[in-house]
């Protein structure tokens, strides 16, 4: 089950060439992120969901239906949904493969890593120009 939730929040986008989470085997690492009893609450909450509001079951469920389901579990139990999410997320997210596709090295952002293009300060001429807006209020 745990594969089947990871390509349904994280599906990959051939556009950027990013993977399918289940491809990369991340359930491995959420599986030992997150606590055994916890994942396994989760998907009961998660099947009980699906029954009740999609009257069917969480295998049944097509993509857009298990979505769905994941967000009314989340309505149900936030903490528990966003801790099984944002496991998912970080493990996506620091995998070697995506931060590569997604263009993030190891190159410190500053002061020598990312150059940005020049701002154009005299925008900000005028306000400087206005003087101050706000009115001098005297402490006794």
């Amino acid at each position: 089950m745990i594969k089947r939730f990871l390509s349904v929040i994280l599906p990959g986008d051939d556009e950027l060439g990013l993977p399918n989470a289940a491809s990369l085997n991340l359930h491995y690492l959420v599986e030992k992120d997150v606590e055994a009893h916890s994942l396994g609450l989760f998907f009961e909450l998660l099947s009980q969901v699906a029954r009740e509001k999609l009257q069917l079951s969480i295998e049944e469920a097509d993509d857009d239906q298990f979505l769905a389901a994941i967000e009314a579990a989340k309505r149900k139990e936030v903490r528990l949904t966003s801790a099984v999410i944002l496991s998912c997320l970080r493990h996506y997210y620091t995998n070697a493969v995506v931060l590569e596709r997604i263009g993030s090295g190891a190159i410190p952002p500053f002061p020598e890593g990312n150059n940005l293009a020049e701002d154009d300060w005299l925008l900000l001429e005028p306000v400087f120009e206005r003087g101050p807006i706000y009115k001098e209020v005297k402490h006794d």
